[in-house]
């Protein structure tokens, strides 16, 4: 199975990426193929809303997503990966899922694979309550159910503000075997 990792915190050693890289280890070790997209480290700009991607097939900007996309479309599960920022996603990996619409509405609209997806959803926060992360979590549900997703599994690692707070912490653990489970 091909895994597609979507990172996009910032901090390139932070809680989140942690939680990735435990992860990427329990997916790999049960076999799967494993490729990583860094929001953060790829630039992405926002989507235009200009309607290029419908009328040639593909998003008119040049940046990252032109790496992205294949990887997207080839990838049997797609793994979010943020930390929550003021009650959302980052703006890097939001900037990516709205790019979203040109391959669905591009080029690739009539491909099954496009739909045909798995997907997890890993977040961390400084606050100790879920509350914090439940907008996150309603948009993920909202694109899961969009796209005719199916969801593989969460984890929301809460109360872990600064950098490797989630060191040491169950949710090394349980980002692990989900990665694992697959």
């Amino acid at each position: 199975m091909k895994v597609l990792v979507i990172k996009s915190s910032p901090r390139k050693k932070g809680n989140s990426n942690t939680l990735a890289d435990q992860f990427i280890r329990g997916a790999q070790e049960a076999g799967h193929e494993v490729q990583e997209f860094d929001c953060a480290r790829n630039r992405v700009a926002p989507c235009l809303s200009c309607g290029g991607c419908i009328r040639t097939g593909k998003c008119v900007q040049k940046d990252g997503f032109e790496e992205f996309a294949p990887m997207f479309v080839e990838a049997d599960v797609l793994v979010f990966v943020t930390p929550v920022y003021y009650f959302s996603c980052t703006a890097q990996i939001k900037c990516l899922i709205d790019r979203f619409f040109s391959i669905h509405f591009g080029e690739q609209r009539e491909n099954p694979k496009v739909y045909d997806k798995r997907t997890v959803l890993i977040t961390t926060q400084g606050q100790p309550s879920l509350n914090c992360t439940l907008p996150t979590m309603e948009m993920y549900k909202d694109i899961v159910n969009f796209c005719k997703w199916t969801d593989a599994g969460q984890v929301h690692a809460l109360g872990v503000l600064e950098p490797g707070a989630v060191v040491g912490t169950p949710y090394m653990q349980e980002a692990y075997e989900l990665g694992k489970s697959l």
